[in-house]
């Protein structure tokens, strides 16, 4: 690392360290899923595979959603499946959500949001999945659904969540190594790693998060 990026990483440290405090005891992280189309569906389909949160526990879900009816398309036939990687939460990870469990039925303009723990659990490597489709057959629906309509995930962060350079232990090079990621992500304009409380911004408040991390897992106990 260059002289330069030295002074950069102690300035941006010590700039931080006051912030974590600020946020100390905050909610769990919250992870959006937001693949629901804009745009009208008319015997439409989606089916996507994508990398989400490798660690953490995922300790609620909530779905928040708007939906219009199109053609003959009745609103109790909507399927949505979310697939997180939680192997160990009751129903192994897999969620399916319909209009007829919202308790919608015929043509129209429905909202309304849905809780559930039924995707709780400890988070493992792997793609998640997301579809949208329709009870029939063939599975597809007609419809649009609003700006906002997404799924919100609350994940706390493991004890370890701070152990940056993977050595099972959180040390100050974790805080040197995050910040270098952090530096090279802000820099480039690439990549999310450090973007650590899922905003979709890789920013200061990531490093305090993390230096919020670091102290916790040094308190609690990370490693030896």
């Amino acid at each position: 690392m260059e002289v330069t990026d030295l002074r950069r990483l102690s300035l941006l440290t010590s700039l931080v360290v006051s912030a974590s405090a600020s946020i100390a005891g905050a909610a769990p992280d919250t992870y959006t899923v937001d693949f629901f189309p804009e745009l009208p569906q008319n015997d439409g389909g989606v089916q996507l595979r994508f990398i989400g949160p490798a660690r953490g526990t995922v300790v609620a879900t909530r779905l928040i959603i708007t939906y219009t009816t199109l053609g003959e398309f009745q609103a109790q036939d909507l399927v949505i499946n979310l697939f997180a990687r939680t192997p160990d939460s009751p129903l192994g990870g897999f969620l399916t959500v319909t209009g007829d469990d919202l308790g919608w039925s015929g043509q129209g303009t429905f909202s309304t949001t849905f809780t559930t723990h039924d995707i709780d659990g400890a988070l493992t490597p792997g793609l998640w999945g997301f579809d949208l489709l329709g009870a029939g057959d063939p599975p597809s629906y007609s419809g649009q659904f609003s700006a906002d309509t997404r799924f919100e995930l609350d994940i706390e962060p493991d004890v370890c969540a701070a152990d940056w350079d993977g050595n099972l232990s959180a040390e100050p090079a974790d805080i040197a190594a995050f910040i270098q990621d952090w530096l090279f992500e802000v820099s480039e304009g690439a990549g999310l790693s450090t973007d650590i409380n899922y905003s979709g911004t890789v920013d200061v408040v990531d490093i305090a998060v993390f230096i919020q991390r670091w102290l916790a897992a040094v308190s609690q106990g990370c490693g030896g």
